[in-house]
Protein backbone atom coordinates (compact mmCIF):
# COMPACT_ATOMS: atom_id res chain seq x y z
CA UNK A 1 0.00 0.00 0.00
CA UNK A 2 2.90 2.56 1.43
CA UNK A 3 4.57 2.05 -2.57
CA UNK A 4 1.05 2.89 -4.07
CA UNK A 5 0.79 5.72 -2.26
CA UNK A 6 4.58 7.25 -2.75
CA UNK A 7 3.80 6.74 -7.09
CA UNK A 8 0.05 8.45 -6.87
CA UNK A 9 1.44 11.50 -4.71
CA UNK A 10 3.87 12.42 -7.85
CA UNK A 11 1.25 11.80 -10.33
CA UNK A 12 -1.49 13.54 -8.13
CA UNK A 13 1.12 16.55 -8.23
CA UNK A 14 1.59 16.49 -11.87
CA UNK A 15 -2.12 16.29 -12.28
CA UNK A 16 -2.63 19.50 -10.29
CA UNK A 17 -0.08 21.52 -12.42
CA UNK A 18 -0.93 20.29 -15.20
CA UNK A 19 -5.00 21.32 -14.80
CA UNK A 20 -3.73 24.77 -13.39
CA UNK A 21 -1.44 25.08 -16.87
CA UNK A 22 -4.81 24.57 -18.57
CA UNK A 23 -6.82 27.09 -16.45
CA UNK A 24 -4.24 30.11 -16.76
CA UNK A 25 -3.91 29.10 -20.87
CA UNK A 26 -7.70 29.62 -20.94
CA UNK A 27 -7.98 33.12 -19.30
CA UNK A 28 -11.44 34.77 -19.79
CA UNK A 29 -10.19 38.55 -20.23
CA UNK A 30 -8.97 37.91 -23.31
CA UNK A 31 -11.00 39.83 -25.46
CA UNK A 32 -10.26 40.29 -29.88
CA UNK A 33 -11.93 43.18 -31.28
CA UNK A 34 -14.28 42.14 -33.93
CA UNK A 35 -14.04 43.54 -37.39
CA UNK A 36 -15.76 47.47 -37.08
CA UNK A 37 -19.46 47.62 -38.55
CA UNK A 38 -19.90 48.58 -41.61
CA UNK A 39 -23.96 48.43 -41.88
CA UNK A 40 -25.19 51.65 -43.52
CA UNK A 41 -26.10 54.12 -46.34
CA UNK A 42 -23.05 56.11 -47.98
CA UNK A 43 -22.44 58.31 -50.57
CA UNK A 44 -18.96 58.77 -52.51
CA UNK A 45 -16.68 58.10 -55.52
CA UNK A 46 -15.60 54.65 -57.01
CA UNK A 47 -12.47 54.76 -58.94
CA UNK A 48 -11.34 52.54 -61.67
CA UNK A 49 -8.29 52.50 -62.83
CA UNK A 50 -5.63 50.57 -65.12
CA UNK A 51 -1.38 51.41 -64.94
CA UNK A 52 1.63 50.68 -66.41
CA UNK A 53 3.96 51.26 -63.89
CA UNK A 54 3.55 54.57 -62.74
CA UNK A 55 1.66 55.59 -66.52
CA UNK A 56 -2.27 56.21 -66.13
CA UNK A 57 -3.73 53.97 -68.75
CA UNK A 58 -7.10 53.99 -68.31
CA UNK A 59 -9.18 56.11 -65.32
CA UNK A 60 -13.09 56.18 -64.39
CA UNK A 61 -14.25 58.16 -61.54
CA UNK A 62 -18.39 58.50 -60.48
CA UNK A 63 -20.64 59.44 -57.95
CA UNK A 64 -22.04 56.51 -55.89
CA UNK A 65 -24.49 55.50 -53.41
CA UNK A 66 -23.42 52.51 -51.19
CA UNK A 67 -25.74 50.31 -49.12
CA UNK A 68 -23.91 47.84 -46.39
CA UNK A 69 -26.84 45.68 -44.66
CA UNK A 70 -25.70 43.07 -42.43
CA UNK A 71 -24.22 40.64 -45.38
CA UNK A 72 -25.12 42.46 -48.91
CA UNK A 73 -24.18 45.53 -50.50
CA UNK A 74 -25.69 47.79 -53.13
CA UNK A 75 -23.82 50.11 -55.47
CA UNK A 76 -25.78 52.58 -57.42
CA UNK A 77 -24.76 55.49 -59.98
CA UNK A 78 -25.10 58.71 -57.78
CA UNK A 79 -25.55 62.10 -60.33
CA UNK A 80 -25.62 64.41 -56.96
CA UNK A 81 -21.58 63.63 -56.25
CA UNK A 82 -19.67 67.10 -57.72
CA UNK A 83 -16.05 66.65 -56.93
CA UNK A 84 -13.00 67.27 -59.22
CA UNK A 85 -12.33 64.82 -61.90
CA UNK A 86 -15.57 63.01 -60.75
CA UNK A 87 -17.79 62.04 -64.19
CA UNK A 88 -21.48 62.98 -64.33
CA UNK A 89 -21.24 60.56 -67.37
CA UNK A 90 -22.52 57.04 -65.89
CA UNK A 91 -18.93 54.86 -65.79
CA UNK A 92 -19.78 51.57 -64.04
CA UNK A 93 -22.74 49.26 -63.72
CA UNK A 94 -24.99 49.08 -60.63
CA UNK A 95 -24.20 46.24 -58.84
CA UNK A 96 -25.55 43.90 -56.09
CA UNK A 97 -23.69 41.63 -54.21
CA UNK A 98 -22.41 39.93 -51.19
CA UNK A 99 -19.57 40.59 -48.28
CA UNK A 100 -17.81 39.61 -45.60
CA UNK A 101 -15.51 41.21 -42.83
CA UNK A 102 -11.91 39.37 -42.85
CA UNK A 103 -9.09 41.13 -42.79
CA UNK A 104 -10.30 43.53 -44.80
CA UNK A 105 -13.32 43.06 -47.07
CA UNK A 106 -14.31 40.57 -49.60
CA UNK A 107 -16.84 41.59 -51.98
CA UNK A 108 -18.39 38.75 -53.76
CA UNK A 109 -21.14 40.25 -57.11
CA UNK A 110 -24.32 38.14 -57.11
CA UNK A 111 -26.39 41.13 -59.86
CA UNK A 112 -23.16 42.19 -62.40
CA UNK A 113 -25.70 44.86 -63.96
CA UNK A 114 -28.78 45.42 -61.64
CA UNK A 115 -30.55 48.15 -64.06
CA UNK A 116 -29.57 46.37 -67.56
CA UNK A 117 -27.57 49.41 -68.62
CA UNK A 118 -24.63 49.25 -71.26
CA UNK A 119 -21.52 49.15 -68.99
CA UNK A 120 -18.27 47.07 -68.00
CA UNK A 121 -19.00 44.41 -65.53
CA UNK A 122 -15.48 43.82 -65.43
CA UNK A 123 -14.90 47.21 -63.97
CA UNK A 124 -17.20 46.35 -61.29
CA UNK A 125 -15.82 46.29 -57.03
CA UNK A 126 -14.97 42.52 -56.60
CA UNK A 127 -12.92 40.99 -54.71
CA UNK A 128 -10.50 41.38 -51.36
CA UNK A 129 -10.05 44.95 -50.96
CA UNK A 130 -8.20 46.75 -47.94
CA UNK A 131 -10.44 48.05 -45.23
CA UNK A 132 -9.36 51.84 -43.86
CA UNK A 133 -11.51 53.69 -41.68
CA UNK A 134 -10.99 57.08 -40.35
CA UNK A 135 -13.77 59.05 -38.37
CA UNK A 136 -16.44 58.08 -40.53
CA UNK A 137 -15.38 57.91 -43.68
CA UNK A 138 -14.59 54.48 -45.38
CA UNK A 139 -12.32 53.66 -48.33
CA UNK A 140 -11.67 50.02 -49.85
CA UNK A 141 -8.86 49.73 -52.00
CA UNK A 142 -7.81 46.99 -54.10
CA UNK A 143 -4.60 46.68 -56.93
CA UNK A 144 -4.60 43.57 -58.79
CA UNK A 145 -1.21 43.10 -60.74
CA UNK A 146 -1.05 40.92 -63.97
CA UNK A 147 1.90 39.69 -64.17
CA UNK A 148 1.47 38.90 -68.06
CA UNK A 149 0.63 41.89 -69.43
CA UNK A 150 1.95 44.23 -66.40
CA UNK A 151 -0.84 45.79 -66.04
CA UNK A 152 -2.00 46.60 -62.51
CA UNK A 153 -6.03 47.52 -61.99
CA UNK A 154 -6.59 49.68 -59.13
CA UNK A 155 -10.43 49.83 -57.52
CA UNK A 156 -10.87 52.45 -54.87
CA UNK A 157 -14.23 53.38 -52.92
CA UNK A 158 -14.30 56.69 -50.71
CA UNK A 159 -17.93 56.68 -48.92
CA UNK A 160 -18.81 58.37 -46.17
CA UNK A 161 -22.29 58.01 -44.39
CA UNK A 162 -24.93 59.64 -45.86
CA UNK A 163 -26.69 61.60 -42.66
Amino acid sequence: MRKSLKKLVPLTGLLLVATATIMWGCREDVFVEPPPSLIGEYQGIYTFQLRDGLTVVESKVQGINWVFTTSTYRMRWDTTVVQAGVSIERQFCDVDGFYELVSGVELEVDDPNVTQVVCTEGDNPSGFFTLIQQGDSVRLVQELLNETTGITTVRRLAIVPIP
